[in-house]
């Protein structure tokens, strides 16, 4: 769930929070998910110069464990940038994911481009490098975003489209 508390207006940057809950979804004896409920909180800010979009993004995790002392926190840190072409956009970010408690530190780039279907979805597609730690060598990655809009916001009138 993702909150805009203020917008890009007279120069200030817009401002959000993001909360994030994962369910164990997926067996963990067959490698298809950790067994355990992991929350996050995040804090996003994103100022546009021009039609250049840039965005800092921090991510605090809490990652369950059997008991409470057993929670392990992750680190997430963020600089994007993007510029639009109509309805396409693309973009560069890179990314640290850090968890003190495991030693474990993960430095990556990400590129890619996003086509806007309507105002309110997104489809993006990415190309990420491991930069050092523990990061993959590179993944491929898709994606698919779903502005739901704000209170008392139409669903189309919730993204507008930045030409």
């Amino acid at each position: 769930m993702r909150n805009r508390l203020a917008g890009d207006e007279d120069g200030f940057p817009a401002a959000a929070v993001d909360l994030t809950v994962k369910l164990p979804a997926a067996d963990r004896s067959s490698g298809l998910g950790s067994g355990r409920t992991d929350a996050y909180l995040a804090a996003i800010g994103d100022q546009n110069f021009g039609l250049l979009g840039v965005t800092a993004y921090y991510r605090l995790g809490f990652l369950g464990g059997d008991q409470p002392e057993d929670i392990d926190l992750e680190h997430g840190f963020a600089l994007a940038v993007g510029y639009p072409f109509g309805r396409l956009s693309v973009f560069g970010e890179l990314a640290e994911i850090w968890v003190p408690e495991n030693d474990s530190s993960s430095l990556f780039t990400t590129w890619g481009a996003a086509w806007q279907l309507r105002p309110s979805v997104l489809l993006d597609g990415d190309f990420a490098v491991g930069l050092g730690g523990d990061a993959p060598d590179w993944q491929v990655l898709f994606g698919l975003t779903v502005n739901f809009g704000g209170p008392g916001t139409l669903l189309e009138e919730s993204v507008p489209v930045r030409d």
